[in-house]
């Protein structure tokens, strides 16, 4: 829509650059890009150690309380409960829990996630009354609970305690558990404090193996074979890969490629995906959108089962039920989302913020096609599901405008609501709607500049094409796992010109550009094609002989046995 903004990144002070060490300077800068400043830190970032680099998770402030009440449901034999979230997060993080207490001798494991439809959100008095009758002695909530002090005040009074190990905002007034592991608590001495729910249980149990087993190598065998769950809840939680989460995801993955959940390896290969190529791409793009669409299109359940199962044929059919859910889920968003886009281009689009609202908009939905609008218009976006009393909503926002913080002020109007800064779910009576609207757009129109609304690309750094080669595509590999915070790093090339183009794939939706800088001043390749991925509108623009600016990512396509350089457009401008 917009035409986009290119921003470069600021450039590295020479000093810094001087004390990052032998690296290009190109490298350097990507590092500084990336918060990076020091040699020590470049190193820990290429080469982070997961016994050398990984935070004590006793640093958690009431970890060493919530280990000392589990010993005592394991000497008592309690039946514990686990009440998780029906997302991939909260999924992988039940399931963590789930294997890892059986691992350590835990004999009564009672796993409950709620139905997004009907139970919402986070804990609820229904369910855990459902938990209370089948002897439930202890309840530990995962990836929510920080904000359920009523539900936490009940089960206090039926004499059932609640460890709280959730990663979302923590509301003001607290509720009354006998502990509550989450690093964004302002009195959490935590260094780190973007771990998922997955990542929190996995440094709950982790402080579990340390203090039940003294057997190192059985130590790391019980750890290993978890972090394959840590790799897909944090990559499919948009977490930040920085830090613990780039080393608790770089490990996963490696564990995920060799993984020996037969659920996961059914979800491979109706998936198309190669256990051997899997990276942060493929689970953002295939295995976590599967794992989801249960929750969204029917119970959370079933991706539950399917990574707990040891039963082939289980493993297989639920696979084939979650390949079925996640192709509804798919369509019913392309429909819905059309349908939003449609009506918004027949406005002049003034508003900050987009709002709409519609009766048969399904609750699990939303939140999807929040982010495709958010994502086509540049603005922060709700949508609401609306029901005969109650309204249930999701949001997604643009990287300037803090939306839970601007839900959070509107709360007197809200039932229930939680999330992060650019993503937010909440629920509310239907009779409220048009005052909660009416609050949340004059935040909006406060905070949001015309600035704000203007979609920028950040530039990490001019390269010629001389410059690309192999040797430098293989060291921006090492910048990889890629995911929010460390994206694929964007490379600009000045005064191509354009000698050919044309349209690709089934539909043609795809622009193959083949390019030249005649003025580079370095000897070495001054020809390259590129490709744009849904691109074709950019055919209209263009004519052999253009000269253009060219912003891109840097691969390496394996073919053959032969490797080649890719470039995929980011954007390009005629000069």
């Amino acid at each position: 829509m917009t035409e986009k903004i290119w921003q470069f990144q600021p450039e590295i002070p020479p000093k810094i650059a001087q004390n990052m060490g032998n690296y290009p300077l190109i490298v350097a800068q990507l590092l500084y890009n990336r918060g990076i400043k020091t040699k020590k830190e470049a190193e820990i970032f290429f080469n982070g150690d997961y016994r050398g680099n990984l935070n004590n998770p006793y640093l958690l402030k009431d970890l060493k309380k919530a280990v000392v009440r589990i010993k005592q449901a394991k000497e008592k034999q309690e039946t514990i409960g686990i009440f998780g979230d029906y997302d991939a997060d909260g999924v992988t993080a039940t399931a963590l829990l789930k294997e890892g207490f059986s691992k350590l001798g835990f004999k009564k494991i009672i796993p409950y996630l709620p139905d997004r439809v009907k139970e919402g959100y986070g804990m609820n008095l229904k369910a855990l009354g459902y938990l209370k009758k089948q002897g439930v002695n202890l309840i530990i909530s995962v990836d929510c609970g920080v904000s359920n002090n009523e539900e936490i005040d009940w089960l206090k009074k039926q004499g059932i305690d609640t460890i709280v190990i959730d990663h979302h905002h923590p509301p003001d007034k607290l509720p009354k558990a006998i502990a509550i592991i989450n690093p964004k608590q302002k009195d959490c001495p935590y260094p780190f404090k973007e771990l998922t729910g997955v990542g929190l249980a996995f440094k709950f149990i982790q402080a579990l193996i340390f203090n039940q087993i003294k057997d190192k190598k059985k130590q790391e065998q019980i750890e290993k074979w978890l972090l394959d769950l840590v790799a897909i809840g944090t990559i499919a939680d948009c977490a930040p890969l920085t830090n613990e989460n780039r080393i608790l995801v770089k490990y996963g993955l490696i564990v995920l490629q060799k993984t020996k959940r037969i659920g996961l390896q059914k979800l491979f290969k109706i998936s198309g995906t190669n256990p051997s190529e899997i990276n942060t791409n493929t689970v953002g793009f295939r295995i976590a959108p599967r794992i989801n669409a249960a929750g969204r299109m029917d119970h959370a359940n079933h991706s539950l089962n399917l990574i707990l199962t040891h039963d082939k044929r289980e493993a297989d059919q639920i696979a084939q039920l979650l390949e079925a859910k996640n192709q509804s889920r798919q369509n019913l968003t392309n429909q819905i989302f059309a349908e939003i886009k449609e009506n918004l281009l027949k406005t002049d689009l003034k508003q900050k913020l987009i709002f709409t609202s519609k009766k048969d908009w399904p609750e699990g939905i939303v939140g999807l096609v929040a982010g495709k609008i958010s994502e086509e218009f540049h603005r922060p976006t709700i949508i609401i599901q609306e029901k005969e009393t109650e309204a249930t909503g999701s949001g997604r926002s643009i990287e300037s405008f803090n939306i839970i913080k601007a839900i959070t002020q509107c709360e007197k109007y809200l039932s229930h609501f939680g999330g992060h800064k650019q993503a937010a779910g909440f629920s509310l009576p239907r009779k409220n709607l048009a005052q909660f609207k009416k609050a949340i757009e004059k935040i909006a129109n406060e905070k949001i500049t015309a600035q704000d609304l203007q979609p920028t690309i950040k530039i990490d750094g001019k390269i010629t094409f001389p410059e690309l080669t192999i040797e430098f595509a293989k060291l921006l590999e090492q910048f990889n796992p890629f995911g929010e915070a460390n994206p694929k790093p964007n490379l600009l090339s000045e005064n191509l010109i354009v000698r050919q183009f044309n349209c690709l794939g089934a539909d043609g939706n795809h622009l193959k550009l083949y390019l030249e800088q005649p003025d580079a001043h370095k000897p070495g390749q001054r020809y390259f094609s590129a490709i744009g991925f849904g691109m074709v509108e950019k055919c209209k623009e263009l004519n052999i002989g253009d000269k253009i600016n060219l912003v891109f990512n840097l691969g390496i396509n394996q073919w053959n046995e032969q490797e080649e350089l890719q470039l995929e457009i980011v954007d390009l401008k005629k000069v």
